[in-house]
């Protein structure tokens, strides 16, 4: 084996790749979510995340990094966390989060947008599912057509699943 090769194998750190992984994973999520229910990036939130004590342990190492980041406060981590109310949530192969929304957004004027979303999207889906179901359609219209509108359906139920999410976390579902 070339030297170089054997060097910098010697060099790899498999758990701060891994720590560096999670807080990576885990900052990108707290963004989503701050994406998903308009918070600003600069108004801070709080994370919860469920997991192991040896994450949790490598979760606190890191708490400086979420706030550098992300704006985010680390406020606990371990096997003893349970999801708060109305709260947005994500999991990583070892870790599950969870962004407390109360006194972010107003939890119930999101929850009404997000039913409204969701109606939207299922009268949509009833249309492109009725379109698809018309042999007549299937049968006569271009192959490109019918592709195009089997397409958006898989986008529009995709979408659905996204807003029935949302609501889900923010507690009626």
């Amino acid at each position: 084996m070339p030297r170089g090769l054997s060097c910098r194998a010697s060099l790899q750190d498999e758990n701060l790749e891994d720590r560096f992984s999670r807080l990576q994973e885990t900052v990108v999520a707290v963004r989503n979510i701050r994406a998903v229910y308009g918070i600003g990036p600069n108004v801070p939130v709080k994370l919860f995340m469920k997991c192991e004590p040896g994450v949790a342990e490598e979760l606190q190492v890191c708490a400086d990094q979420f706030e550098n980041l992300a704006k985010t406060v680390l406020e606990a981590a371990g096997v003893e966390i349970d999801r708060p109310a109305a709260s947005a949530s994500f999991n990583l192969k070892d870790a599950d989060g969870f962004v407390p929304l109360e006194g972010l957004v107003d939890v119930s004027a999101e929850l009404e947008r997000q039913k409204k979303e969701a109606d939207k999207l299922r009268g949509f889906i009833k249309g492109h599912s009725g379109k698809l179901k018309n042999e007549k359609f299937v049968q006569n219209a271009p192959e490109k057509v019918v592709a195009e509108v089997r397409e958006t359906l898989a986008g529009l139920e995709k979408q659905l699943e996204s807003v029935e999410a949302v609501i889900a976390q923010l507690g009626d579902g």
